[in-house]
This record gives structure tokens, sequence and C-alpha cells, in this order.
């Protein structure tokens, strides 16, 4: 399972909460979205590696201002953090 976790700009509702939970849970492999709105952040849960141009779009799709800001993925934090079973999330 991949979580990934973005930093998401112009969020400043609970409506635009929705919006970004409905477009981005549309990508397909997206287990599951998590969205806040007071934080900034997106986390979206796949059983597969997602491509995040579809993830970009789908928040831009969402209307207003929205945007992605940062990408942090699970298996980054792992290794800055000297975990085993750290991965690169991403294929160079």
């Amino acid at each position: 399972m991949n979580t990934v976790t973005y930093a998401v700009t112009g969020m400043t509702c609970g409506h635009c909460e929705l919006s970004v939970r409905e477009e981005v849970g549309g990508v397909p492999g997206i287990r599951s979205v998590d969205v806040d709105a007071r934080s900034g952040t997106l986390v979206v849960t796949s059983d597969v590696p997602v491509d995040d141009a579809l993830v970009v779009d789908a928040v831009g799709e969402a209307g207003g201002h929205h945007r992605i800001a940062h990408v942090r993925c699970e298996g980054e934090q792992r290794r800055r953090r000297g975990q085993r079973g750290a991965r690169a999330c991403h294929p160079s």
C-alpha cells in the first residue's frame, strides 16, 4: 500500500475539502483520500503507485485556486529516518 501526502494551497473551507476529495477520489487506483483545509494537507492511499500528475490534475479540476505545493510519500519519510522498508515512491 502506498501513502502520499500532498501540501495543497488555496483550500479555505469544507466545500474545498469536499471538492478535492471527490475529484481525487475519482483517480483510478486510489483507495482513500483524506483532506484537511486547515492544515492544507491531502493524504492519498492506493494499492499501487499513482502518477502524481493525475492527482495534480484532479486537484486543479476541483476548482477554485487549489494547487499542489509539495509531495511527500511514506517511503521517503522512512528513508529520512533510516528505517527499514524505505523505498522510493516515485520512479526516477
